[in-house]
């Protein structure tokens, strides 16, 4: 079935463009209309989203924080947006957009609704401190369960939330879908040869956030640092201005990292032989793992939900307890002894991409997910 209005709703241009763009030029190839709703409407992300065909109207979302008198606001824009568009599928991502959208979408008539969790971050889990935390915590799991009644079909980016979801009776089992990540595009990451020189270059791509493992990073980098001078390390991402954020100042100031702001991440990924990703966050499944695994590198990644999913532990890669600098330099070291297997676990990563993370099979499922009721 084709010829449908398909509005996407998002938490930031910048990601929705980026990680959906295979997904958008399928579904307007197949004869299908994008309408794309997302804050933060910047360049040059406005231009390739036009530049695929796709429509776009602002909304302000707030990301973060829980604010009643903005969210309503939000909620507001977003029931008259989507009367005005009539949609015949609303398809919301990221955790403010399916909280609020999806009662939006409900509430002006739209006829199939959709969602997908992303990854669940530092919503959802025990062992959190703080009254923010633990407020964020009791809250999240039950703003889901009433917003995700309005959807028919939710799709899970690993099985860890999904069972999640549904031992927790936020959602019955039969609207779970479940798919390997949001796939990775094999055309524009290829293999590339491993560099020549043995010295290991190590290699973090991840917005500069706690959880996500930049401390735990910078620290192992350190330490291998003072065994094995030779080896690189470096660590790519954008600086995050939440109260989450490592500043770049303190990335910068730590000699044994060289930071860089990527925007092409193959050529970054031609010049490491690991690629490393020591997260503690619930992540969906990260893409800049998979684009690692399609270029041919050995992992280095925790054993968490979403992430735990890339790696068969001394199959491509190694898992490694989170939040744990001792068990990352243990890994970083034994990578650096065994340089025939960084090859070979480099080869494994790829056979994964090519199986299980081809984003046109994925995008598929996807397609007939958003399809499947109108």
């Amino acid at each position: 079935m084709t010829g449908k209005t398909i509005l996407m709703l998002g938490g930031q241009l910048t990601s929705l463009v980026n990680f959906r763009g295979p997904l958008i030029r399928e579904l307007i190839a197949q004869g299908d209309r994008v309408v794309a709703v997302a804050p933060e409407p910047e360049e040059p992300w406005l231009s390739k989203l036009k530049e695929m065909g796709a429509n776009y109207h602002e909304i302000k979302l707030a990301r973060t924080g829980l604010n009643p008198l903005t969210d309503l606001g939000t909620f507001i824009s977003l029931v008259r947006l989507i009367r005005k568009i009539k949609p015949d599928v609303v398809f919301a991502f990221q955790a403010k957009a399916v909280v609020y959208g999806l009662p939006a979408a409900l509430c002006a008539g739209a006829k199939h609704r959709v969602a997908m969790i992303e990854g669940l971050g530092q919503g959802f889990g025990s062992n959190r401190e703080g009254w923010r935390r633990k407020l964020v915590c009791f809250l999240v799991p039950r703003l889901y369960k009433a917003s995700l009644k309005c959807a028919q079909s939710v799709i899970f980016l690993n099985p860890t939330d999904l069972n999640d979801f549904t031992t927790m009776k936020i959602i019955p089992a039969q609207k779970a879908v479940q798919i390997d990540g949001i796939g990775v595009d094999l055309d524009h990451f290829k293999p590339q040869p491993l560099p020549p020189n043995t010295p290991l270059h190590f290699m973090m791509v991840a917005r500069l956030l706690v959880e996500k493992g930049v401390r735990t990073y910078l620290a192992a980098a350190e330490e291998v640092k003072k065994i094995h001078p030779e080896c690189r390390f470096s660590l790519y991402g954008a600086e995050d201005k939440s109260h989450a954020g490592v500043p770049l100042a303190e990335v910068q100031r730590q000699e044994s990292v060289v930071w860089h702001y990527v925007n092409d991440l193959r050529d970054a990924l031609s010049s490491c032989h690991v690629f490393v990703l020591p997260t503690a966050y619930r992540e969906g499944l990260p893409r800049s793992t998979l684009e690692a695994m399609a270029t041919g590198r050995a992992i280095i990644t925790t054993d968490v939900p979403g992430a735990r999913e890339t790696v068969v532990d001394r199959v491509n890669g190694l898992l490694i307890r989170p939040q744990s600098v001792s068990s990352l330099v243990e890994a970083m070291l034994y990578m650096v002894s065994h340089v025939s297997e960084v090859q070979r676990f480099g080869k494994a990563s790829l056979e994964a991409a090519r199986v299980r993370f081809d984003v046109r099979s994925i995008n598929r499922i996807i397609i007939d997910t958003l399809h499947g009721g109108v």
